[in-house]
Order: C-alpha cells, then structure tokens, then sequence
C-alpha cells in the first residue's frame, strides 16, 4: 500500500510545483497517509498547508482508502 500511495503521491508532484524525488508516503493507517514533502516544503511552512490539502485531493481520488494527508517530517 505504502508503494501505491507513494507513487500516487509522485505523479501529482509536479503539478503541485514538488520535486518527486523526496516524496514519500512513509506510513498509512486508519485512512492516514503520513507523507514526508523533502526538505524545500519543511522550510517554507506558509506553503505546507495548500500543499497538503491538494496532496489529499489528489491521493483521495486515486486511492479512496485514503481520509486524511498529514505532513511529517
């Protein structure tokens, strides 16, 4: 599921304005996806919450599993 949800999170990356690379979906439970963005998104954290919220738009059309996008670092 991990690799799903990753490579999900990868294709939307750059239409989010994100490097692919560092994107990673590092755990999943209950309907949480817990995402690692890199290091550009951890240092600019007026950004951090648009992203995430279109990281979750996304993921949760392709993966229906999936209720909440949360950020870790």
């Amino acid at each position: 599921m991990l690799d799903r949800l990753t490579a999900a999170a990868r294709e939307l990356a750059p239409a989010l304005g994100l490097d692919p690379a560092p994107l990673r979906v590092v755990a999943f439970e209950n309907g949480i996806a817990s995402v690692a963005l890199g290091e550009a998104c951890a240092s600019c954290p007026a950004s951090l919450p648009l992203i995430v919220a279109q990281l979750e738009a996304g993921l949760r059309e392709r993966c229906p599993e999936v209720e909440i996008v949360e950020a870790v670092t």
